[in-house]
């Protein structure tokens, strides 16, 4: 019978073994196992006794021996029909036993008992039953399992509001209460709908925290109108009064407050000043993110300077630093939109953690979408619209007429697209050389500024993207690759050129990368753009602004996505006889007075706005008649515009009017968005011969990497009915 030595590192075996071997003529054999082949032999000698263990390792991972990995993995492969998990979630996977991080615990358990509810799987279902159970008394998933101590006090919060909270608000309180400490987090995600009262349901958390520290981080057009307004209203503490406000207060005047910070997404760089002043007296810190949906995109620079700033502050400072994270639509298309949030509410989250959650949900895709809405449940708290309104806005679409309505239809727009595409394509051909000089300087002049080997390896990596772009760009395959290559280009290539070049590069790199979507994305905003603003502009002189302003039970707010047509209609109501408020990029710095006229004068209004604009954040409950005279190119963007008029306090009905050119049975600018950009995209196709798109399902990749190359607001998506929010299937709950 051999005799085994196991658990050995390397170094003991090459030191010491030898002398241990018996002498020449013994006959006994000897199995020496280093410390990594003693884990696989001990986990197959559990697996043959049916005996499981799960170990705490040193490296925040959990080692679970005694298990057929394999099994398991063909029975994940058979239900979501992925691999992703098995690639990015697992380590020392073998058919006796795997690790994974402790992040992915709670999103294992819930694989387990998956695979234990569905039919004709290959795992042993008694035993996942049992390591379930093992899980939960093991590891830090036994904190779910018990009470944990309150870290809320709902008497304080009660004494510091003077309001009542709804129900559902106050739902919102007790589930912080009980989930974060169970899942070990340091903040949450309220997904409350626009006018549901997220302000004052973070008024309430802070007060329920009796935190030393608040800070809030939001559009400058909510700072006043909707958190001033509600911290003079509700809350009952002497400190709000040397508050700090960002939109009107210099630097220098944060030394004057000792507790409350408001800084608009700009002003974020303050935040380090912040948590400076305080670093040693501080306890508790709440950091509100409102609308948080402008912090999805993990590249961003505003995204990672509130991770970085997150997790510094955790590092230096002796403080239990929570961030609340507050949207009617947290999450809008791919789970990998939530990495900023995971970066500052969940401590586990960092690392190699980052990479393979990035490459479980980067892409978009339905199959591992009811893992990450297992996970959502305990750090997401939504609230339905059902909730706080009861009653639904009265949406109704009008049709207009115009004399030279066959000038936007869709046959007119092919017509004058397919030549702009035609000159266009010819233009990039001849001049193919210049752009590549110009390319290719801009590479050369950023290569002498490199100075680490990672720089290096930065510049490698573009450089081969945008060789397979050339080849065909993919934009579900590619996006990530093609956000890799526009954060590179922003954060790194354009800092270090001369002016002229970096703007010559601007140009260039489109070109260079995919130039058929940049012919298509030029015809978007040259041709269907400005027929788009012309259209809208025409058809304000066949619409009865009068009779709509004088039937609304309060007042109108008027919407756009064009400052032609808010400067067309303000001219026009003006000469009217009517007092219109224009709410667009001439008069946003004044949108405080603005709205105080809307508020207190009766002859004020109505108002006209860009979505832009307006259609985020600010509360319009002096109106309720809403005129979208065009349809705006995010759906998302409808529905917060409806929200300034549907929240909580209107107390008039209703009424949406959303205008649109009548061409009989032919479509046009007005109102067949998906089938302009799919016209776009085939005379591209059949013009150029450059194929890049693979499916009708992918308007929405290519509509974000068309927004990445600066043609954003040209490119529409259908518009959904209010009552239909479109939202990820992981969501759905």
């Amino acid at each position: 019978m051999p005799i085994v030595f196991y658990g050995l590192s390397n170094d003991v075996i090459l030191r010491d073994i030898p002398d241990l071997l018996p002498r020449k003529g013994v006959g006994r054999s000897f199995i020496i196992l280093s410390i990594n082949s003693s884990v696989i032999m001990m986990d197959r000698i559990n697996r043959l006794m049916n005996r499981m263990t799960v170990k705490n390792q040193s490296n925040n991972t959990v080692h679970i021996g005694g298990i057929d990995a394999w099994r398991l993995s063909d029975d994940i492969q058979r239900i979501w029909g992925t691999s992703r998990f098995m690639k990015h979630m697992f380590r020392n996977f073998s058919s006796s036993g795997l690790s994974l991080h402790n992040f992915y615990l709670p999103d294992f358990v819930y694989i387990l008992e998956t695979i234990i509810e569905a039919k004709n799987t290959r795992s042993n279902k008694r035993m996942l039953k049992h390591l379930i159970e093992v899980l939960l008394q093991e590891t830090w998933l036994q904190n779910t399992t018990i009470e944990q101590p309150a870290i809320l006090d709902k008497a304080r919060m009660n004494k510091m509001l003077t309001l009542s909270l709804f129900d559902y608000q106050d739902e919102f309180i007790d589930i912080y209460n009980r989930n974060v400490p169970k899942y070990r987090l340091k903040g949450y995600v309220c997904a409350m709908g626009a006018g549901a009262g997220k302000t004052i349901t973070a008024l309430a958390l802070s007060a329920a925290m009796n935190v030393d520290v608040f800070v809030v981080c939001c559009p400058k057009n909510t700072m006043r109108s909707a958190w001033q307004s509600d911290v003079n209203k509700a809350v009952v503490d002497p400190a709000t009064e040397t508050a700090f406000w960002s939109d009107t207060m210099p630097p220098s005047q944060l030394q004057k407050s000792d507790k409350y910070y408001f800084l608009h997404y700009e002003s974020m760089g303050l935040l380090n000043d912040v948590m400076i002043k305080h670093k040693r007296t501080a306890k508790r810190v709440l950091i509100v993110v409102d609308e948080s949906h402008n912090f999805n995109d993990k590249n961003s620079q505003r995204s990672q300077r509130l991770v970085d700033l997150v997790q510094t502050m955790r590092q230096t400072m002796n403080a239990d630093v929570h961030v609340l994270f507050m949207s009617g639509t947290p999450v809008k298309q791919m789970g990998s939109e939530m990495i900023p949030c995971l970066g500052c509410i969940d401590p586990m989250f960092q690392g190699q953690v980052v990479d393979s959650f990035k490459a479980i949900y980067g892409l978009t895709s339905s199959r591992a979408n009811d893992i990450l809405r297992h996970r959502l449940g305990f750090m997401m708290h939504v609230v339905p619209k059902e909730a706080y309104r009861k009653t639904r806005p009265e949406v109704q679409d009008v049709y207009v007429k115009l004399p030279n309505g066959s000038d936007y239809t869709i046959s007119s727009i092919r017509d004058d697209m397919a030549i702009f595409v035609r000159d266009r394509a010819k233009y990039y051909k001849d001049n193919w050389g210049h752009y590549r000089k110009i390319f290719d300087d801009a590479l050369d002049y950023y290569r002498k500024t490199i100075r680490t080997d990672g720089e290096r390896k930065e510049l490698s990596r573009y450089e081969s993207i945008v060789a397979r772009f050339q080849k065909g760009y993919d934009p579900v395959r590619d996006k990530e690759d093609a956000m890799f290559c526009n954060t590179f280009e922003k954060r790194s290539i354009m800092p270090v050129l001369p002016s002229d070049l970096r703007v010559a590069f601007k140009d260039a790199k489109s070109v260079i990368k995919y130039v058929g979507l940049k012919i298509q994305g030029e015809a978007l905003a040259r041709v269907l753009g400005a027929a788009r603003i012309r259209c809208h502009v025409d058809m304000v002189e066949y619409i009865d602004f009068e009779g709509y302003i004088n039937n609304a039970e309060a007042k109108v707010l008027i919407f756009t996505s064009y400052v032609q047509v808010v400067e067309r209609v303000d001219n026009m109501l003006r000469d009217a006889g009517f007092l219109p408020e224009p709410i667009y990029g001439k008069t946003n710095k004044n949108i405080n007075q603005i709205l105080a006229r809307l508020r207190d004068d009766p002859d004020s209004g109505p108002a006209i706005a860009t979505f832009d604009s307006l259609a985020e954040g600010v509360p319009m409950l002096m109106c309720n008649v809403g005129l979208f005279l065009n349809n705006p190119w995010r759906s998302s963007d409808e529905i917060q515009a409806i929200s300034r008029l549907d929240r909580v306090g209107q107390t008039q009905p209703v009424r949406i009017y959303r205008f649109m050119l009548d061409t009989g049975s032919e479509g046009n600018v007005s109102t067949r968005s998906h089938e302009i950009m799919e016209l776009s995209r085939q005379l591209v196709e059949e013009i150029t011969g450059v194929k890049y798109v693979v499916n009708k399902q992918d308007d929405v990749n290519l509509q974000e990497t068309l927004a990445m190359e600066g043609y954003d607001q040209y490119v529409t998506v259908n518009t959904t009915e209010y009552d239909i929010k479109p939202r990820p299937a992981f969501l759905e709950w």
